[in-house]
């Protein structure tokens, strides 16, 4: 038998390595291919800056993310009493500025509220 023909040991052995590598160099190659997050200019007219951050009160909150509220069919009293955003896996019970947020979309949130991508936390 010749040194570099492969045996059985040493060919499952390769074979398992390379098996459980997969999903890890999977997460790896997909956290690489995220874009970074780019800022938009900000625009010089002498009024006070937008409102960066944390925001507690919706009139604060960019069109943008309310754009986003909307899409998700946010609404601040659910219609189904066993999904509400208290028993959602999005929902953050601060959101930095000292109110109920979503890791969805900016601004303020109703514990008692509901949007489409409602997922159950889990048990």
């Amino acid at each position: 038998m010749k040194h570099d023909e492969m045996n059985r040991r040493t060919f499952l052995s390769n074979t398992l390595s390379v098996t459980a590598a997969v999903p890890f160099l999977a997460l790896v190659g997909a956290a690489a291919c995220k874009e970074p997050a780019v800022e938009a200019p900000v625009k010089t007219t002498g009024a006070a800056p937008a409102a960066t951050g944390p925001i507690c009160d919706l009139a604060k909150v960019p069109e943008a993310e309310m754009a986003k509220r909307n899409a998700l069919g946010y609404v601040d009293t659910s219609t189904m009493p066993d999904k509400n955003c208290l028993n959602c896996n999005l929902y953050k019970a601060d959101n930095g500025a000292g109110c109920p947020g979503c890791t969805l979309f900016a601004g303020p949130i109703t514990g008692e509220g509901y949007c489409n991508s409602w997922i159950a936390k889990p048990a």
